[in-house]
């Protein structure tokens, strides 16, 4: 029984990196006019294919031999003849004529419309997640003002019975571990108000 050696070695990506390129290229030229940049590579790049008689040989060569044939200004020329201009142009860019048959029709109709759609239930729920906040501040400053008429009247009612001997150290202690209560209460009903106030 004779065994097939294993090869773990990567693949060659230079085909997907070449075929990658060629696209980032076609959609730069269908976007817009080359730029002076794009234009000044187009002109001195090689026309010879790594196999001779490959596949896009023939077709970067004239890609190739146009840009060195014409000035910058007559392919910015070709490209507003080609694909924009007044009227009909003679190559479409857009997805909708070849939906509907025209340009301006359903489909872009349609995208507005979920456009809108998708905004409206955007701007609806910060509007609920405003009114949210805005009731939960409101829940918080009520209970920190209970709690403010609450210590407010233990104090007034304790300075009553003191003056009249009612308390001990005993109920004095309560009253005390009362108030540290009260205290840690508001701090975290301040800090919920602070981060609503931040959010």
């Amino acid at each position: 029984m004779s065994e097939a050696a294993l090869n773990f070695s990567l693949p060659d990506d230079r085909e997907e990196l070449a075929r990658a390129e060629v696209y980032g290229l076609l959609a730069s030229l269908f976007y817009a006019p080359p730029s002076g940049e794009l234009y000044e590579q187009l002109r001195v790049a090689v026309t010879e294919a790594p196999v001779p008689g490959a596949f896009l040989e023939a077709s970067w060569s004239e890609v190739v031999a146009a840009s060195r044939r014409l000035t910058l200004a007559q392919v910015g020329d070709e490209y507003t003849a080609l694909f924009g201009g007044v009227g009909k142009p003679e190559v479409f860019l857009h997805g909708s004529w070849f939906i509907a048959g025209t340009l301006n029709e359903k489909p872009l109709v349609d995208l507005r419309g979920r456009q809108v759609d998708s905004a409206t239930r955007e701007l609806a729920e910060q509007v609920q997640t405003r009114l949210r906040a805005e009731q939960e501040k409101q829940l918080a400053e009520r209970k920190r003002e209970e709690h403010a008429k609450s210590a407010t009247d233990v104090r007034a009612k304790e300075r009553a019975q003191l003056q009249v001997g009612e308390l001990k150290v005993s109920d004095l202690m309560r009253a005390q571990e009362w108030e540290v209560g009260v205290q840690i209460q508001r701090q975290t009903i301040w800090g919920c108000l602070l981060c609503l106030r931040l959010g």
